[in-house]
């Protein structure tokens, strides 16, 4: 379709407001890649330009300092007049809302702790993705999966990243506490772990409003109906870690977010009793004493 330097651009993946993600091929190191475009010319005034700018150089840099299994690679980044591009790792997939449609508990848990495990990651290297949602969270045909889109991402050594009172992220995936005040940690994105696990496992996010402003009410000050209740093939047993890991106090919330889903699959798929193995007796005494009689007559007789 085109050619960017060493990149071959393709297809069209993906298209948003201001941008979009094509497949392409580094002729260099002879690999997949994607593309992601970001047009200024489309970007509103000047303020605005700016800080979209701003989230895409930190997407950047917040991707390219994290190297794991379960987090999609940056391989490069560049600004020119018009435009200025990501070249990320090429991930086909499912999001997990698609994913999600059909699948058996245990093969959603098993996406959701991959994404916690990266989700660990990234905060012990300093880096809170502020918008986990089922949109960035890519799902191979393997089972594999991918969480991708870091441009909201805030990094201890980064400051003045968003705009004050800005709020960030998808809403219905919101942490209430980045909604009242601005702030997001680590527990913040746990919330927005628990709120994807509530939708993965029951097919509904856990508050929804007719209107977004009532929708950010609810978040702020009700409490999402149990799980169970929403989804009856949900055992009652996943509520009180749901209702964890949902809580409005960051610090109520589990210390990790693996340990979250640890307990939310426990919850959900006990381990089974161990079965103490039948073990066939020993023969009787009275056979063992037979057959020695048996042997001793024959031997007689052949002497």
């Amino acid at each position: 379709m085109g050619r960017l330097g060493r990149y071959e651009v393709h297809e069209c993946l993906g298209r948003g407001a201001v941008g979009q993600v094509y497949s392409g091929f580094d002729e260099r190191l002879q690999r997949e890649v994607a593309l992601k475009f970001l047009w200024l010319n489309l970007l509103g005034g000047e303020g605005e330009r700016d800080l979209i700018l701003q989230r895409f150089r930190v997407e950047a840099a917040a991707a390219a300092q994290l190297s794991h299994t379960n987090i999609v690679r940056v391989y490069d980044f560049a600004e020119h007049q018009e435009f200025a591009y990501l070249v990320m790792e090429l991930v086909r997939g499912l999001t997990l809302t698609e994913y999600a449609a059909g699948r058996t508990p245990a093969e959603k848990l098993h996406v959701l702790e991959q994404v916690a495990g990266a989700l660990d990651y990234a905060h012990t290297c300093g880096i809170y993705h502020r918008d986990v949602k089922p949109a960035n969270v890519l799902v191979r045909p393997d089972g594999t999966a991918k969480l991708a889109d870091f441009g909201l991402a805030k990094m201890r050594s980064v400051s003045g990243v968003t705009l004050r009172g800005m709020v960030v992220g998808s809403f219905h995936y919101l942490p209430p506490e980045q909604l009242a005040e601005g702030f997001a940690g680590a527990q913040s994105d746990q919330y927005s772990l628990a709120a994807m696990a509530y939708e993965a496992l029951t097919g509904q996010t856990p508050f929804q409003a007719a209107t977004e402003h009532s929708l950010l009410l609810r978040i702020v000050a009700d409490t999402p109906r149990p799980a169970s209740q929403a989804n009856r093939n949900v055992p009652d047993t996943a509520d009180p870690v749901l209702a964890r890991a949902l809580s409005k106090q960051p610090e109520a919330r589990f210390a990790s977010c693996s340990e979250f889903i640890a307990q939310l699959r426990y919850a959900i798929e006990p381990p089974r009793q161990w079965r103490v193995p039948v073990i066939a007796p020993p023969p009787k005494p009275s056979f063992w004493r037979s057959a020695v009689s048996g042997l001793t007559r024959r031997f007689s007789a052949a002497s």
